[in-house]
């Protein structure tokens, strides 16, 4: 997937993983702290390309990562994902809404394994076990990355019409 295709997933993911999960202990305006974060760490697990966006900042640490795991190997694993939530969720700041913080760096992080897994190439989801998981929803023949990921932030939108109804009515009511 692109960097494109990936932050928009994201966004959408922010959207509807704050809307139907957190939306009991966050306060609806809150996913506009958390989708930022979320972008900042949708790109991290191609750490592990030295040619990514993220790998290219950082090449002697990616050439690395890349020598050791290869691309698409620990970093987009359930694994990883483990490893960086308990890293992050260890990290104690004394920061204003840290949990948004850590809820939107592990939301990025998330939702790149997720659109990985949606293309034909898919991800070594419980690495070290090379087996690819994939649902390859997104390819050149089905349907195109930018289709998809545009349909999927409107349906995202869509689905948060409502509270965005309400809260334009207790504004202008």
């Amino acid at each position: 997937m692109t960097v494109k295709g990936h932050i928009i997933f994201t966004i959408a993911n922010s959207i509807l993983i704050q809307h139907f999960i957190f939306s009991k202990i966050l306060y609806h305006d809150d996913w506009w702290r958390i989708i930022p974060i979320s972008i900042i760490t949708c790109l991290l697990p191609d750490i592990d390309n030295p040619k990514s966006t993220i790998g290219s900042k950082i090449k002697i640490f990616s050439y690395l990562v890349n020598q050791i795991f290869g691309h698409r190997g620990f970093t987009h694993s359930l694994l990883s994902l483990i490893s960086f939530g308990f890293i992050i969720f260890s990290i104690n700041l004394q920061i204003n809404n840290i949990i948004y913080i850590k809820l939107g760096l592990i939301i990025g992080y998330l939702s790149h394994i997720i659109a990985d897994i949606l293309t034909p190439l898919g991800v070594p989801l419980l690495w070290p076990y090379k087996k690819k998981y994939k649902l390859p929803l997104i390819n050149k023949n089905f349907m195109k990355e930018d289709i998809f990921c545009y349909l999927y932030l409107i349906f995202s939108l869509y689905l948060l019409y409502p509270i965005c109804n309400n809260i334009i009515m207790k504004i202008f009511v």
